[in-house]
């Protein structure tokens, strides 16, 4: 087993969940988190939808639905 940390896209929003993850109180020794920005909620959504673009996110549950059930 090797000692090096695995590198994780996130594109979670600010909420008061991931708050002690983003501001480094909680931290893994085994997964270093790359919090992304994007302009809108709904952008993040498209990216996470569309290209599959982050390995954590936030999604609206229609959303979801709605990409689960498209071609």
């Amino acid at each position: 087993m090797t000692n090096a940390t695995e590198q994780a896209a996130d594109a979670s929003g600010r909420l008061s969940g991931t708050a002690t993850v983003k501001s480094g109180a909680l931290a893994s020794d085994r997964v270093t988190l790359d919090f992304v920005r994007y302009a809108s909620v709904i952008d993040g959504f498209k990216l996470t939808v569309r290209e599959q673009a982050f390995d954590i996110s936030e999604l609206a549950i229609v959303s979801y639905l709605i990409a689960r059930d498209s071609p």
